[in-house]
């Protein structure tokens, strides 16, 4: 229907039915807008946590720092979305510096889910990206609040989290497969990824110091970053950009927080 235009008289409505178990958003694609009414959301076991018919602007003071003291309801002062804890990377390093907020105690704070107790029987996870943005959660949360106890706890699956993706690695940069990331509107991307391998070199940077407090020898994961370093710089940065590309694959293009990443990560 390339050209042509169609008209509502009405707009279009629909009422959300289903219930889900976990985080929720209010938000609308690119060049598009939403009207929401009626939000209600409560515990597993049907205990209201929040309800407002959203007619009022006063109702988003209620998602304001220091307002908003549910677990499940996410600060929207400071981020649009808090879906996953890739997201927490964002919204952590803010709450420790503005005031007026109760605090988040452990990274665990604001997941929407009680932690688990266990290890999850999978060994691949759909956005792996954010599995690096959680490791520099617990390393800015080591960092502002201290505590060995929380290193001591939370060293072995930063371990583990590290040399299994050190296994992965191809040429020196992470498999290609492990690219994609949670920009639903975005085109798919192949190849190396900048912004993935400078993760994982962030990754790396990061977690070192409560590493080491925690016992654990870093100076594999030291050699390991200074050689994912110059793998990065070898094989992703283009002389006559002046930048990392995206991908070795899209050569062309570039997005400005990898290149970002790559100079919080040191690289080259």
């Amino acid at each position: 229907m390339k050209g042509d235009t169609i008209f509502f008289k009405q707009p279009p409505q629909f009422s959300q039915t289903t219930t889900f178990a976990g985080s929720f958003g209010l938000a609308a694609p690119f060049d598009h807008s939403a009207y929401y009414r009626n939000l209600k959301a409560t515990t597993l076991d049907g205990v209201e946590v929040y309800s407002s018919a959203l007619k009022c602007p006063i109702f988003l003071d209620d998602f304001f720092m220091g307002n908003n003291l549910i677990d499940t309801i996410m600060d929207g002062c400071r981020r649009d979305r808090i879906a996953y804890t890739g997201d927490l990377d964002i919204a952590l390093v803010s709450s420790f510096f503005l005031p007026n907020h109760p605090g988040i105690p452990d990274p665990n704070a604001k997941i929407q889910q009680k932690p688990r107790e266990g290890i999850l029987d999978v060994n691949v996870t759909g956005l792996i990206s954010y599995s690096f943005n959680f490791l520099n959660e617990l390393a800015k949360n080591y960092e502002v609040q201290g505590g060995l106890a929380f290193a001591k706890k939370w060293a072995p699956p930063i371990v583990s989290m590290l040399d299994w993706a050190h296994s992965k690695l191809e040429n020196g940069l992470a498999d290609p497969s492990f690219t994609g990331d949670w920009n639903y509107h975005d085109p798919p991307q192949t190849g190396a990824s900048s912004k993935f391998n400078g993760l994982y070199a962030y990754a790396l940077r990061q977690t070192q110091t409560l590493l080491k407090d925690a016992g654990i020898d870093v100076s594999v994961y030291q050699d390991r970053l200074e050689t994912l370093r110059h793998a990065i710089h070898s094989h992703l940065w283009n002389d006559t950009l002046g930048v990392y590309i995206l991908t070795n694959e899209i050569p062309a293009g570039f997005s400005q927080d990898a290149n970002t990443i790559a100079n919080l990560s040191g690289i080259p």
